[in-house]
Parts: C-alpha cells; sequence; structure tokens
C-alpha cells in the first residue's frame, strides 16, 4: 500500500489515501503526491528511453536522500 497524498506532507492513513503500489514504485514515488509521481511517469515517457533508466534508478532507491 502506498499513500496518494504522503504523511510527511500531510497525507492521512484513510482508506480514500491508499492506493495499491509495487515496492519498488512505491520507493521511486517517495514523498511525491500520486499528482505528482503519475506527472513525472508521463515527461519521462517521452524520452529517448521512456525514462526506463530513471525508474529503474528510482525503484532501486538510488536518489532518497
Amino acid at each position: 500500500m502506498d499513500h496518494r497524498l504522503p504523511i510527511a506532507r500531510g497525507g492521512g492513513a484513510e482508506v480514500t489515501n491508499l492506493v495499491l503500489a509495487c515496492a519498488g514504485c512505491n520507493r521511486a514515488k517517495g514523498e511525491m503526491t500520486e499528482t505528482e509521481f503519475r506527472a513525472l511517469k508521463a515527461l519521462v515517457s517521452t524520452w529517448e528511453d521512456s525514462g526506463r533508466d530513471l525508474m529503474r534508478r528510482l525503484k532501486l532507491g538510488w536518489f532518497s536522500h
């Protein structure tokens, strides 16, 4: 499960704020909102490699703090 609006950004644990997500996508989304993450995926899908390299790195946690 993942939070559409992360708890760190004011989201809660109510059912309407939860969505199914694989562990890699959950890790890649980090503290982004669902809308921000979907926008990022849409943007990188226009890249030559369709954003595969960036998404792979995000899912591995390469850019976490």
